[in-house]
């Protein structure tokens, strides 16, 4: 938007969305689609999205994805059971996307950076006991759908750190973040490069940090499993801000949450981050050039 007048920069359009099949319940006709920039992780989920690596894992998430709901972006949530249906995919997650860890921004060049998890939720409401609550509908069902094997149910990547220019509201560039489940036994003879990690959820990664130079993103895995921590996507890098490159990166014994920060101290300049939490010992970690 135009800070000045709240304009938006570039055309907002109002479309046709999906509507609400549960009784009661009332859904806009409408909802509104901004043209630039595109989005950054998928929009709705379709067959085409489904895990692919392997014809026969495509074929195992088809059959898995035909218990739930698919449909475009603002699907509302289904009446659990709904047509034997176990819910519909909410395609960015609840979690997303990008999360609370936001974005950085580069005045220089008009560049937005970001990580993002290309993840999926479930949305279903069922009926409420009516003597024990007042609402009608309760959200109840399963977090997320089981994948092939106990792989994602959906194609990779699954993690994601985006270069947007603002400037011309467009992808400068996307690349993986982190190996993800590329070593899973499923894919053995597969080569599928890079997987990129899913960095956001329940305990999400913190945003980046521009600076003159480069773009840094830390990493803390979630996984899906559990909702636990995993032991090996730990990491904090530095990417090229031009096109994504990896060019330099730490394995972290603790999980790094926070939002790297840096200052410079007598003429040294150090690059901080919060690490540990959820039942891990909690630290900050510094870093600096030789």
């Amino acid at each position: 938007f135009d800070r000045k007048t709240g304009k938006p920069v570039w055309p907002i359009e109002e479309r046709p969305v999906p509507q609400t099949s549960v009784p009661g319940e009332q859904t806009s006709k409408t909802q509104p689609f901004p043209t630039k920039p595109p989005a950054f992780v998928r929009q709705g989920m379709t067959e085409d999205n489904l895990m692919d690596l392997t014809p026969e894992l495509k074929a195992e998430a088809v059959k898995i994805a035909s218990e739930y709901t698919m449909g475009p972006l603002f699907t509302p949530p289904i009446l659990l059971g709904e047509g034997g249906k176990k819910g519909a995919f909410q395609v960015p997650s609840a979690a997303g996307g990008a999360n609370w860890g936001g974005a950085g921004f580069d005045p220089e060049t008009g560049m937005l950076y970001l990580q993002a998890a290309d993840m999926h939720s479930l949305a279903s409401v069922s009926k409420g006991d009516p003597n024990r609550v007042k609402a009608d509908y309760l959200t109840l069902g399963g977090l997320i759908a089981p994948g092939p094997q106990g792989l994602p149910i959906t194609k990779p990547p699954y993690g994601v750190v985006v270069g947007i220019n603002l400037n011309k509201g467009e992808i400068a560039w996307k690349v993986p973040h982190g190996d993800g489940p590329r070593h899973h036994p499923a894919l053995k003879g597969v080569d599928p490069g890079p997987l990129g990690a899913t960095s956001n959820g329940m305990l999400s990664s913190g945003g980046p940090l521009v600076t003159k130079t480069l773009l840094f993103v830390n990493q803390a895995q979630i996984d899906l499993a559990t909702f636990g921590v995993s032991k090996t996507e730990l990491f904090m890098r530095a990417f090229d801000k031009a096109n994504g490159a990896v060019l330099w990166e730490q394995r972290m014994e603790l999980a790094p949450y926070g939002t790297p920060m840096t200052y410079e101290y007598k003429g040294k300049q150090y690059v901080v981050v919060a690490t540990g939490g959820s039942r891990q010992p909690s630290r900050l970690v510094a870093y600096a050039l030789p």
